[in-house]
């Protein structure tokens, strides 16, 4: 006897039960009230033909076809589109009616679905599902919890390291601010995140506040409180993140870089020290004496060059001279010692403001990330957690390298796929993970197959390269930029089965030659953006419309933040009513006005509520007939 919203909790329950609550989405969609809409305009909703014609056009016509869209560019809204195809073509692309121009701000009001929505989350949605709302609670505000639905989980887009020119005192040439506001569209954050594998950023490189910058604990040891910049402070001109990295590369004992790159595997002992039978290996290749490592394969790496990550090094307190590749088969001593040094971590991190921790950023072991979740979330093996947030050490967000080989892009495709069906698979296991940060992608310039990456050992060696770098090919038409274009695709066509992106940070690694690297960098010497570097750019616009496109899918209703001059709004429920309303903290103005114009949205959507009342009772028919299928498989 109730309206289509009342059946909300009934129907999350049951289609979030099936796995298949875009189909309560959709029905949704039906069955909503814009009050805001009127005979003269309607935006294209999923499923249309003419939302189908905008989305195609937003994500490959802009880019194939420029000159089909006059007075339109990458960055133009889901709006702005539709007004271009209603005044071209509408009976071929099925825009027939012109977009209601979306406000910068509308705080939903009863009546919408938007509403209804943010009711229930409030009401059950947040208690019963919180992996559904990740970051928030039963007394979040309603404006909290309506940008939520906004903008989802925060998604970081495409990141940088290395160096980026055009950057002095905080002023930007306009090559590089046109290639940051590229990057910028696919972040919620409109900021481009910014890592060097330490703490803070390297005075080397001058940052401004279009970044984000992710500090990160390259070792295992816990970090040192003074070490740590708080969250959200401005450092280097740059905006501390609130997501705090783990170790790097624990997964694999990698190599010693530079002079001696793929060849020394281990570090000396202490025999080795004493006898003069350990040979120094140097970041700058010209300044070493000899690029072989002794017999056993072990150099000196710390005085001189650094290693490609933290599995390189023994532990004390460990047995095993490399014991973090194989972390979980050592000694249960040795076990406890990494994840107390993790703890440690995780509380000064918690204690700088950081909501969030990843897993270490491993180089391609998911099984170990998995281990270190059981391990840091107290998880047991039907996959209950006794702990799912930074606040007592569980990393929310797994981290990951990945690099193809020796210029071989569909296996490096395929291996992609792999790994991130891999995290699909365990954001659906832990429904606490909020997804992925894959922040070094690249070429190695050596042959697949070797953990130890020996420069030049492949098919296509560097050194005879011009630039360096992958030439074009029947495979890599346009070298290195087909396979940044490709890896970007594959990035933001993964989702979970409950529509969660599975990758929300992607970061290109802008280096020469580093690492085993071929040259991957995005600019030329002069400090203009190279060819890479624009396909990287329009890549990245693309995947900022694909988040656009997904905002604009009214699901849940909800298509624009809500004003901020209601910060004081809460939903509270009425005495003896099970129906959550908007009240003001006082009687003002403002607070009045939101009531009065709820109530003249409700009785002018009288009519569009009768012609929605077959999609409701669609809906109805769908609840209780999934109601039944739920009945009957607990029974």
């Amino acid at each position: 006897g109730g309206s289509s919203q009342d059946l909300l909790p009934t129907a999350f329950q049951v289609l979030h039960r099936f796995g298949m609550v875009h189909l309560l989405s959709f029905c949704l969609s039906l069955v909503s009230l814009d009050v805001a809409a009127s005979d003269a305009c309607r935006t294209a909703l999923p499923g249309e033909p003419c939302f189908d014609s905008v989305s195609w056009a937003m994500t490959s016509g802009i880019f194939s076809n420029p000159a089909w869209y006059p007075g339109l560019s990458p960055s133009s809204t889901f709006e702005d589109f539709q007004a271009f195809l209603y005044m071209a073509e509408a009976q071929e692309n099925g825009c027939i009616a012109e977009p209601c121009i979306r406000p910068a701000c509308s705080t939903a009001i009863e009546g919408d679905v938007c509403y209804a929505h943010i009711q229930w989350a409030q009401k059950s949605g947040i208690t019963e599902m919180p992996e559904m709302y990740p970051g928030l609670t039963q007394n979040s505000s309603f404006q909290e919890i309506q940008s939520f639905l906004f903008t989802g989980d925060p998604n970081w887009g495409c990141g940088m390291l290395g160096a980026i020119p055009g950057i002095e005192d905080s002023n930007v040439t306009p090559e590089i601010r046109r290639f940051l506001d590229a990057l910028k569209e696919s972040s919620t954050l409109d900021k481009v995140s910014y890592w060097n594998w330490q703490l803070v950023p390297d005075s080397k490189q001058a940052l401004t506040e279009d970044f984000v910058f992710m500090p990160q604990q390259w070792g295992y040891q816990g970090v040192q409180a003074l070490m740590v910049e708080a969250a959200g402070s401005s450092v280097s001109n740059a905006i501390m993140s609130d997501v705090f990295l783990g170790m790097n590369e624990p997964d694999i004992s990698g190599s010693c870089m530079g002079s001696m790159m793929g060849t020394c595997r281990l570090p000396c002992n202490s025999t080795e020290y004493e006898a003069e039978a350990c040979p120094i290996a140097y970041s700058n290749k010209s300044m070493a004496n000899s690029s072989e490592p002794n017999s056993r394969g072990a150099c000196n790496c710390w005085q001189h060059s650094q290693t490609t990550g933290v599995g390189f090094w023994p532990v004390p307190g460990c047995s095993a001279q490399q014991p973090l590749p194989n972390l979980w088969d050592q000694e249960p001593g040795c076990i406890d010692l990494i994840m107390s040094e993790w703890n440690k971590t995780a509380r000064v991190a918690w204690q700088k403001g950081y909501k969030y921790l990843t897993t270490p950023l491993l180089a391609f072991n998911i099984n170990y990330l998995e281990v270190f979740i059981q391990r840091a979330c107290g998880c047991n093996e039907a996959y209950e957690c006794s702990c799912a947030d930074a606040s007592c050490g569980c990393p929310v967000y797994m981290g990951m390298h990945f690099y193809g080989y020796d210029c071989d892009p569909q296996g490096a495709y395929s291996n992609y796929r792999g790994v991130l069906n891999q995290m699909l698979e365990l954001m659906e296991k832990y429904t606490f993970l909020r997804g992925a940060i894959v922040n070094e992608v690249g070429m190695l310039n050596c042959r697949a197959g070797n953990e130890n990456c020996i420069p030049n050992s492949g098919n296509f060696p560097a050194e005879i390269l011009p630039d360096k770098t992958c030439p074009a090919s029947s495979e890599l038409p346009e070298g290195l930029a087909t396979f940044i274009e490709g890896m970007l695709n594959i990035t933001m066509n993964f989702t979970t089965n409950d529509g969660r992106t599975v990758v929300k940070s992607f970061t290109w690694s802008n280096v020469d030659q580093d690492g085993g690297t071929y040259n991957l960098q995005l600019f030329h010497k002069n400090g203009t953006v190279n060819r890479l570097g624009e396909v990287y750019m329009d890549s990245c616009a693309r995947w900022g419309h694909s988040l656009s496109l997904w905002r604009s899918n009214v699901s849940h209703g909800c298509r624009n933040l809500p004003c901020a001059d209601l910060e004081d709004v809460r939903l509270t429920p009425p005495a003896g009513s099970t129906t959550l309303k908007m009240e003001a903290a006082d009687d003002s103005t403002t607070g009045g006005s939101i009531n009065m114009e709820a109530e003249e949205s409700v009785e002018s959507s009288h009519s569009v509520q009768q012609q929605s009342h077959s999609a409701a009772t669609l809906l109805t028919q769908l609840v209780v007939g999934f109601t039944w299928i739920a009945s009957c498989t607990s029974n």
